[in-house]
């Protein structure tokens, strides 16, 4: 394995004498307290030049994680071109997703839809929309022309995840989804993209360095960076206290939590 063709960064390269202590202290650790001979065997196959290119790639993946977050936040820099656009659909989204408040009165619910690696991220923020008191659920992109499309009503809000904004079988369903009158956010890596054109408004998630050129890895970290961004957002809006957060969480180690 060739550490320039994981690390292309001057600083990672530089991290290559750095590692070596690491690498040689892990190997004894993991060789010293392995449970069963056969493990201590099997640990001790990760040569030198391996352990080192893995722990590079490891500091690599890391750097690169925080060079898509600053970029997703750079898009928002208001004196940048895109940073008034950016901040519009933002507060457009927030505001919808407040009137499905479940503290508010009234009809609406979030929707959010994805497939593939977006659909996971979909689902996660789905599951924390509804921990901040939004009205929200996930469907998978492919079940609302089978059915799903009955549950819209035009107070309702759909999100839609793709990281290419060109997804065949969301372009497929986005015609469905706007017929049934109910506005359509979409989360993608170009606001040029067929599916941020289609929607009433799109955040655009940039991402340029997927591991391999095509691993969708970067892509997620932007997505769910942008998600925390849509929370963070909806938390400040509502005024939210810790203690009223923790009164929906009485379970687990957040409702037992103290102070």
């Amino acid at each position: 394995m060739h550490t320039h063709s994981i690390c292309s960064d001057k600083r990672m390269v530089e991290l290559n004498s750095e590692c070596e202590p690491l690498v040689q202290a892990a190997r004894r650790l993991t060789a010293s307290s392995a449970p069963s001979p056969q493990v201590r065997d099997e640990a001790q196959q990760l040569g030198a030049s391996e352990a080192r290119a893995a722990t590079l790639a490891a500091w690599a993946s890391l750097a690169a994680d925080e060079k898509t977050s600053s970029a997703l936040r750079d898009t928002f820099t208001l004196s940048s071109a895109s940073g008034p656009r950016q901040t519009l659909v933002l507060l457009r989204l927030v505001a919808s997703c407040l009137a499905c408040s479940a503290k508010r009165p009234g009809p609406g619910h979030v929707y959010v839809t994805g497939i593939g690696k977006s659909g996971a991220v979909a689902q996660r923020l789905a599951i924390s929309l509804r921990s901040v008191g939004i009205a929200a659920s996930f469907v998978h992109t492919g079940e609302w022309v089978h059915g799903d499309l009955g549950t819209l009503r035009r107070t309702d809000v759909v999100i839609a995840f793709s990281h290419s904004g060109r997804t065949p079988e969301l372009l497929h369903v986005l015609p469905h989804l706007k017929s049934r009158g109910v506005a359509v956010y979409g989360f993608t890596s170009s606001p040029t993209s067929p599916v941020a054109a289609a929607c009433d408004g799109s955040v655009e998630v940039p991402c340029s360095q997927e591991l391999l050129g095509a691993v969708p890895t970067r892509s997620i970290v932007a997505q769910e960076a942008a998600c925390n961004m849509l929370i963070s957002a909806l938390v400040a809006a509502q005024d939210m206290t810790l203690e009223a957060f923790r009164a929906d969480h009485p379970g687990g180690a957040i409702g037992t939590a103290q102070g």
